[in-house]
């Protein structure tokens, strides 16, 4: 029975890995593992992610043997998705008996929520299975309490907190199991002071991580909303009902379905209680609510992390408690319960399966629509942290710097309504909206090549972050050029005596030469050096910056379009006289003047 949930469990997870492309999240992941070394990968992990290391290393290794494509890098987590469901099985069975065991294993096999998490290139699948790992330990160190059992435990526990932050909902209420129970066994308990350091070891880099602005967004929803999608996804994960955002189970359906999950589950303690018996079903009920209702808990405090997929690690002991609960029902009930629950799993992974408007944002056809362009032009892409992707996916292009580019061609890409709802510039009309699953895309084109820069798109309403440039071979060159001219720049800037000046045209030399191979190749060399982040440098370092490569930015992108060059001047004057309003900054204005510069480079201009 179990070998065939496990055959079924394989064919929903791997059938389809490499259907879907890559939504933003994962491709967060892969931007990790494309760096060349681990160390590089760790450094790149620390400023994008906001969970432990584990999981990151392992696929960083996987990579260096099967690559980075979709089907190979989800492999990974569709193999640990898999394996959990005989694990699910020996917990239920160790904490309950082998039929509580069986009906755990059904529903983890068939839940749409683990089979969509176990295609997914992330942390989720390996979390979910060192969760179900650690309660087969816990459970064995309970019935066997040798110092051998609860090191196994300990062990299983700590990779969980190393995979996931919110496994110590889990893990935390079983190190308090464990010491509860083998309190008067103090020389059993010592392999159980592994969690508590490791977990100890974990919070300055939880610590450093939290700070960072890529949670900041969870409280930004509404708590009742998230609260509402938990019930559905975690607790209804079997239902005929499927968002068309996520891909996972929602509906009126998924309210019906949860009510009857709560009232079985709470019926199971009614049993616990009143017969003393299936202390196990208790166990796994109070170790999966605690991982859901201690974060809750925490949000009201300010500590407000809550999101439906950090929680998944509660899955597999609530999937434990409710088959204890379905094992008190007659046999043919009980029987019929599962059916019902098994088909509506099923179903529900098929319509995913067979249905591309409940899949993934489909970034990959997106950018095969776009195709090659021989003109320079411009792609805003929706969501700005997903503009990776369109390199990735094979149209090279590189996040727009200072200096702009000329361009007849706009196109839009992204979670967006292509009815109405996009961002438009004067000048620029549509001309293509193809109906794409989950993704918009609109071209735009305008009669005559128009200068877009960062600040045009902001007066546009346009975050300059989201803006690619696909710039011409000959763009290209005339950014490598003017990077050597930067380093002319550096030694002018010498006169000022100012370290960070001479650092600055450092940095913005090299972002030119990575947005150049960017462009050239349509590979991803991300750097901490863009220049678009160079908003957050001091003033002097923002004019050495932004003036070297702006003007020369510009010189290359209007080469060949002089008629733009009234318009350059007057955006030269401009910046010259916002700098002068900034304290201490007369100085270098005077020496520096933008206006001066660009004259003479656009005298140069053919």
């Amino acid at each position: 029975m179990v070998a065939g949930l496990v055959v079924l469990a394989a064919v929903l997870r791997f059938s389809t890995l490499g259907v879907q492309s890559y939504w933003y999240d994962e491709f967060a992941t892969v931007q990790i593992l494309l760096q060349p070394h681990l160390q590089q990968a760790v450094h790149a992990y620390m400023h994008t992610e906001s969970t432990p290391p584990l999981y990151y290393v392992i696929a960083w290794l996987w990579s260096r043997l099967f690559g980075t494509g979709e089907f190979a890098l989800r492999f990974l987590s569709a193999t640990f998705g898999t394996i959990a469901v005989p694990v699910a099985y020996l917990a239920g069975r160790r904490l309950i008996s082998g039929r509580a065991g069986v009906l755990a294993a059904v529903l983890v096999a068939a839940s749409p929520t683990l089979v969509w998490y176990s295609q997914e290139a992330r942390a989720y699948g390996l979390m979910v299975l060192l969760g179900a790992v650690s309660l087969v330990f816990l459970a064995r160190a309970l019935d066997d309490p040798t110092r051998r059992a609860v090191g196994l435990w300990a062990v299983s526990a700590s990779l969980a907190l190393l995979t996931h932050y919110f496994a110590v909902f889990l893990v935390g209420a079983e190190t308090a199991v464990i010491a509860r129970s083998l309190r008067r066994r103090p020389s059993a308990l010592l392999p159980a002071v592994m969690v508590p350091a490791v977990g100890l070891a974990l919070l300055p880099l939880a610590n450093a991580q939290g700070g960072g602005s890529h949670t900041n967004w969870i409280a930004g929803i509404p708590i009742g909303q998230r609260v509402a999608a938990i019930t559905k996804e975690l607790l209804s994960a079997n239902t005929l009902v499927v968002n068309e955002n996520t891909g996972v189970p929602s509906g009126a359906l998924g309210y019906l379905v949860a009510v009857t999950i709560v009232l079985s589950v709470m019926a199971t303690v009614v049993v616990v209680v009143r017969r003393r018996r299936h202390t196990g079903a208790a166990l796994a009920v109070l170790l999966g609510s605690g991982a859901l209702m201690v974060p809750l808990l925490l949000a009201g405090v300010h500590q407000d992390y809550l999101f439906d997929r950090n929680l998944l690690s509660a899955w597999v002991p609530l999937a434990i408690g409710l088959g204890a609960a379905l094992t008190v029902l007659p046999r043919l009930a009980m029987v019929g319960a599962i059916i019902v629950i098994g088909a509506a799993g099923l179903i529900t992974d098929l319509r995913i399966d067979t249905n591309p408007a409940l899949q993934r944002s489909d970034w990959r056809d997106a950018v095969a629509v776009l195709g090659k362009q021989r003109q320079p032009r411009a792609i805003i892409v929706i969501p700005a942290y997903a503009r990776y992707l369109v390199p990735y996916y094979g149209v090279p292009s590189a996040v727009l710097s200072y200096g702009g580019i000329v361009t007849s061609e706009l196109d839009v890409i992204g979670n967006f309504n292509t009815a109405g709802v996009y961002p438009r510039l004067n000048g620029f009309l549509p001309v293509l909206r193809p109906a794409l699953p989950g993704i918009g895309l609109i071209r735009l084109r305008a009669s005559r090549p128009m200068l877009l820069t960062p600040s045009i798109a902001l007066v546009h309403g346009i975050d300059p972050a989201e803006v690619m440039a696909e710039y011409s071979a000959g763009a290209t060159a005339w950014l490598r050029a003017y990077a050597l001219r930067l380093v002319r720049w550096q030694r002018a800037l010498s006169l000022l005596d100012h370290d960070a000046a001479h650092d600055s045209i450092n940095r913005a030399a090299l972002s030119l030469l990575i947005d150049a191979e960017s462009a050239d190749r349509g590979t991803l060399l991300a750097d901490p050096t863009d220049l678009p982040q160079s908003r957050a440098w001091t003033p002097l370092m923002f004019v050495a910056a932004t003036r070297g490569a702006q003007w020369a930015f510009l010189l290359g992108a209007i080469r060949g379009h002089p008629s733009v060059a009234p318009a350059v001047l007057q955006s030269a004057k401009r910046f010259d006289l916002a700098l002068r309003q900034v304290p201490g900054n007369a100085e270098v204005a005077g020496r520096l003047s933008a206006t001066t510069v660009t004259s003479k480079l656009l005298a140069r201009i053919p």
